[in-house]
């Protein structure tokens, strides 16, 4: 439901606004060397030889037996595991680091509606109906203007400390051959 005020933008949902997908893949696809990024449901990101995604996105796990999801922005090459979301914005006055904020600030929310006894889930029924404001043309411009500098910052550290992390591993195995 998209509600119009010109002055102050509009609202909408996540569910409208946005891409919802899972991972296909199960948690035996992480690989030690990997050469992709690989998102679980866990606060570490592990590794994989295979990618399902090119693009920037933000991540989601979709279970925890804490109810505490671990909540990432990414662009690039990556994969995911099949209980973690990967949401992506369609409308080109919200940008997914307004999705990611949007999300954060839902965190511990989450703790209170996600279901299961166990294991606690998000399912796409608490995820969709989630607020976000589309703001006017203007501000929505500086807005991602700005993020987009600050995230660019930090992609490029990302990929810094991948690449560290793989020369790290070229490094200690040719210190373990000598």
């Amino acid at each position: 439901m998209i509600a119009n005020n010109s002055t102050n933008g509009t609202m909408s949902t996540l569910g409208e606004i946005s891409t919802i997908k899972t991972g296909k893949l199960n948690s035996e696809a992480a690989a030690i060397n990997g050469i992709y990024p690989f998102f679980t449901c866990s606060q570490e990101t592990y590794r994989t030889n295979t990618f399902s995604f090119d693009q920037e996105a933000v991540l989601l796990a979709g279970n925890n037996a804490s109810a505490i999801y671990p909540l990432k922005i990414y662009c690039g090459k990556f994969d995911v595991y099949q209980r973690t979301y990967v949401i992506s914005s369609n409308n080109r006055f919200v940008s997914n680091k307004q999705l990611y904020f949007v999300l954060k600030q839902q965190l511990n929310e989450f703790k209170g509606i996600s279901s299961g006894t166990t294991t606690k889930f998000l399912t796409m029924k608490i995820l969709t109906p989630i607020p976000v404001v589309i703001a006017p043309e203007d501000i929505a411009t500086s807005f991602i203007n700005i993020t987009n500098k600050i995230f660019e910052t930090i992609f490029q550290n990302q990929r810094e400390i991948e690449h560290l992390r793989e020369l790290q591993m070229i490094v200690l195995g040719e210190l373990s051959r000598d």
